[in-house]
């Protein structure tokens, strides 16, 4: 900037400020789920998507999002397909992926591939906003849950063990330790599968 005297050193710097602005403006509209508390990113996920984990024999593992319930040649097709030419040992489409689902790809014999399916760890299904199944979580699931401890996760576990599941989220308030607070914070990452939401 040795070229340019003072004023125009000011001006240039002012049109450099106003398109990283105009920038960051157009960034927010491209990423609107992306919000800043601080320096940490936070970030925040439509829990109306599909959030399916695709790993194994595949061209492109990874967390693949969609915008309604995908049949499995459709997480293959977008995770770039098969390795090595491979096949699916069995063509039928699998009626149990839903939401959270973990899928392994493995090669089998020739260039044939079998399937299985789990779920994808807690603390991703967190991390990812998808709401929990309060009547499958074992222990060390529910301790990831902020603000559940070791003395709440197991509570929670003896109160299945002795009535069964829970019908609806309200009835962790009858657990010792479940306050209006916590039970604010639990049930932002829980559900119960009727599809009870929080009261």
């Amino acid at each position: 900037m040795k070229y340019f005297g003072k004023n125009q050193q000011l001006v240039i710097c002012f049109i450099i400020a106003l398109l990283f602005i105009v920038t960051c403006i157009k960034l927010g509209s491209y990423y609107p789920y992306c919000s800043l508390k601080g320096t940490t990113p936070k970030i925040i996920l439509s829990s109306n998507n599909f959030y399916i984990h695709i790993a194994g024999e595949i061209q492109k593992p990874g967390v693949y999002c969609f915008s309604e319930k995908p049949s499995l040649f459709g997480i293959i097709i977008k995770a770039g397909g098969l390795k090595k030419e491979l096949v699916l040992e069995n063509r039928r489409d699998y009626g149990k992926i839903k939401n959270g689902t973990r899928i392994t790809v493995k090669h089998k014999a020739d260039n044939l591939a079998g399937v299985s399916l789990g779920m994808i760890e807690t603390e991703k299904l967190i991390a990812l906003n998808i709401p929990l199944d309060l009547n499958s979580l074992t222990k060390n699931d529910l301790k990831n849950i902020p603000g559940v401890g070791e003395g709440i996760a197991g509570r929670i576990v003896e109160y299945r063990e002795h009535f069964g599941n829970f019908s609806k989220l309200e009835d962790l308030k009858k657990i010792n330790g479940i306050g209006k607070k916590k039970y604010g914070i639990m049930t932002k990452y829980l559900a119960c599968p009727t599809g009870d939401s929080p009261s």
